[in-house]
């Protein structure tokens, strides 16, 4: 089972593989067979224990990892359903973190990052098209910084020893 999991982890990007080995370490410990022979009472049942003992996120997270590791076992032929598809998940409530920025907070934001008008590309303080470009692109796509951060770095080919442009 371990072979399996780190198989699927190594699929992922190295934050979610962190976030899911043991999530799904847990739901292989307790299931105590082969994931190919899980059901959809086994995972009912996880579920409700999660739900029971976790706050509502953290169980919403567990599941959704295990539902992945499932759908990617049946991708690969090693099992014939996945059991978490009617699964019931705990209704997360929505947290000020994943709040939306208004229209008139992104017009602010911009504005601060326009600043006053240059005359000349020289004039330009260090950074602020970079800046305006990083926070265009994740207004534009709803990404995190830490997920533009990883995007960057793989996309700019990182060495030991130098930096590959692009």
């Amino acid at each position: 089972m371990t072979l399996l999991l780190d198989a699927y982890l190594a699929l992922k990007p190295p934050n979610t593989a962190r976030a899911y080995r043991p999530a799904i370490a847990g739901w292989l410990a307790w299931l105590g067979k082969e994931p190919a022979r899980a059901t959809q009472r086994d995972a009912a049942a996880y579920a409700a224990l999660l739900t029971s003992a976790s706050r509502p996120s953290t169980a919403a997270a567990r599941l959704s990892a295990c539902k992945s590791f499932h759908r990617w076992l049946v991708q690969q032929g090693l099992a014939r359903a996945n059991p978490f598809d009617d699964a019931p998940r705990p209704t997360v409530p929505r947290c000020a973190a994943s709040r939306v920025l208004s229209a008139s907070e992104v017009r602010r934001l911009n504005s601060y990052l326009d600043g006053p008008t240059w005359l000349f590309a020289d004039d330009l303080p260090p950074g602020r098209l970079r800046d305006r470009a990083l926070v265009g692109f994740l207004l534009a796509t709803g990404r995190t910084p830490s997920e533009i951060v990883g995007l960057l770095r793989r996309a700019a080919g990182i060495h030991r020893r130098g930096l590959r442009t692009l």
